[in-house]
């Protein structure tokens, strides 16, 4: 009897093959998101992968079939990551100034990261990835910013600054070493992407202020402009 107690207590449980499956695939997208980081899209081939996640090449090749399957996944972890900093926004901050510094802020958390440069990689060597990317971002600002009822064509403008915006500051902290984000930036964006979304821009609220008996500050032109 206690030789069958310890034999059963030696009997290792198998865990159900879908979870396996699933702990492999994990392991392989993981891998194949630290080799793009690491070495670049260019570098990162199948076997390379393979080898970081532990695993066989013909287990990435059971798990994705080629390549661009991977980077199929790779980008849907990025956009996953992305949204996530974002989710339940609206609803969180119903004022919209409040609204556009928490957006800026939880979005240049984004742009920090490393899955940032994972995807601009990514769209360097493909470009045919972008049109899909950019559908993933227009609808997340939908979902943020829809309950403002703004033309699309007004929305897009706004996505297409912010998106510049962030990424020539995240640019600028990538090419120069120590440097630290201005805040004149942050600010920058923070009152143009407030304006776009409200249909008032610099000029409107200069004009409005002189209305309103405010002081308008004159622009003396420059010599040879």
């Amino acid at each position: 009897m206690r030789m069958l107690s310890a034999a059963v207590g030696r009997t290792k449980i198998r865990r159900p093959h879908a979870e396996r499956s699933a702990e492999t695939r994990e392991k392989i997208l993981r891998a194949a998101c630290q080799c793009i980081a690491e070495f670049g899209f260019s570098n990162s081939s199948m076997l390379g992968i393979a080898t970081r996640a532990g695993v066989s090449l013909g287990a990435v090749q059971h798990q994705f079939g080629d390549k661009d399957a991977i980077i199929d996944a790779v980008i849907d972890r990025c956009l996953r990551e992305f949204s996530g900093l974002l989710t339940g926004l609206r609803q969180a901050e119903p004022n919209l100034q409040r609204r556009v510094q928490t957006f800026t802020e939880r979005a240049w958390l984004g742009h920090t990261g490393p899955y940032y440069r994972i995807v601009l990689d990514i769209l360097l060597h493909c470009p045919d990835r972008t049109e899909r990317l950019a559908a993933a971002h227009t609808k997340l600002w939908a979902e943020i910013f829809g309950d403002l009822k703004l033309p699309a064509r007004q929305l897009l403008a706004a996505q297409r600054f912010t998106f510049m915006m962030l990424g020539g500051i995240a640019l600028e902290s990538a090419l120069v070493p120590g440097v630290e984000p201005a805040k004149e930036h942050f600010a920058v964006l923070e009152r143009t992407l407030l304006g776009r979304l409200t249909g008032v821009d610099r000029t409107q609220r200069v004009a409005l202020g002189a209305r309103r008996g405010g002081k308008v500050r004159r622009q003396t032109p420059r010599k040879g402009v």
